[in-house]
């Protein structure tokens, strides 16, 4: 299933879609109206919770049918302002969020699950960066093991917490600084060997992949470690396996693709995609990348992933964002 929200009904709607060798139907009763304007979501292992994050600073819960179709929402938790991103530990026993306020410090919230997908706040602690520019959270990604969390924020660059998930808890973090108060780090993710892959751009004129390493409770540069996309990359994907690294450049319309090998890219090609394509999710067969952007006709995208990591669009949707000061959330079953 793969579940979209800013969809072309309207900013406060839930579409879901089937996904049938690249093509998407929704499912019945789709799209679903909601009370709030969806900015974040996030499907737990297992798939029977979607966790929906709002602009009134609310997360909810939603228990989904085998069909996909969500129940009616439970507010889980709320926060003093709108949740920017949020991620489940791929253990399945946390849940991630962060906040949008620049004007206080923004926080990262762990949450743990109680029975019938109830959330309990275990921890709230205020970001930081080490160079004095001004931190604009943008996304939270675990690593595969469980081992990390990072923190995209924009000009304040990538903060990374050593994760316990026996315990839940964070340890002393380490920083992937900017260099300017004009670049900005918007997307982040994990290989399966602890690299950390960044989009960056750099005085708006330079655009990026950078990968780190972490390893003991550090952070160090890959060499060679920054590779070109198209203009202003704002998420990144992996195919199953780690063997591809997607980046969707909002900027330009487009999907920067690089193969991967002990944390060295290479790129394999640039296709066209949902204009100002801003979110990227595999489905849940992995065979297949969804992305979406903001066009009321053609928004949301699903592309075949060859066996050279190669996409070929497959299918498009009206569903799409269409409020550009809202990101086109999605997630899927997996």
């Amino acid at each position: 299933m793969i579940f979209a929200g800013n969809s072309y009904s309207g900013s406060t709607y839930l579409d879901a879609y089937g996904n049938t060798t690249g093509t998407l139907a929704k499912v019945s009763g789709a799209p679903f109206s909601l009370s709030y304007t969806p900015t974040a979501m996030v499907v737990r292992s297992g798939n029977g919770y979607l966790y929906v994050a709002g602009t009134n600073g609310n997360i909810y819960s939603y228990v989904l049918s085998s069909a996909g179709v969500p129940s009616s929402g439970t507010a889980q938790y709320t926060q003093n302002y709108s949740q920017v991103d949020l991620a489940i530990s791929p253990d399945g026993n946390w849940l991630f969020s962060v906040d949008s306020s620049t004007s206080t410090s923004p926080e990262l919230y762990v949450y743990s699950f109680g029975t019938s997908g109830a959330l309990s706040l275990t921890a709230a602690i205020p970001l930081t960066d080490s160079t004095g520019y001004t931190i604009v959270p943008k996304q939270i990604r675990v690593s595969p093991d469980n081992t990390y969390v990072a923190v995209a924020m924009g000009s304040g660059g990538v903060e990374v917490f050593p994760f316990t998930t026996s315990s839940g808890t964070l340890g002393n973090p380490n920083y992937v600084n900017t260099q300017s108060s004009a670049d900005g780090d918007n997307a982040i993710t994990w290989d399966g060997s602890h690299n950390l892959y960044i989009a960056r751009s750099t005085n708006a004129t330079t655009y990026s992949v950078l990968v780190y390493a972490a390893a003991s409770n550090t952070v160090t540069t890959s060499v060679p470690s920054t590779y070109l996309t198209g203009t202003s990359p704002s998420a990144l994907a992996f195919s199953s396996g780690y063997g591809y690294l997607y980046a969707a450049n909002k900027g330009d319309s487009t999907i920067s693709i690089f193969s991967q090998s002990s944390g060295a890219l290479t790129s394999v090609g640039t296709v066209n995609a949902p204009s100002s394509v801003s979110s990227l999710t595999l489905d849940k067969s992995t065979s297949y990348l969804v992305a979406s952007g903001y066009n009321s006709s053609a928004g949301l995208e699903v592309f075949l992933i060859g066996s050279s990591g190669g996409l070929t669009l497959q299918s498009t949707t009206e569903s799409t964002g269409t409020s550009t000061s809202i990101a086109p959330a999605l997630a899927a079953t997996h």
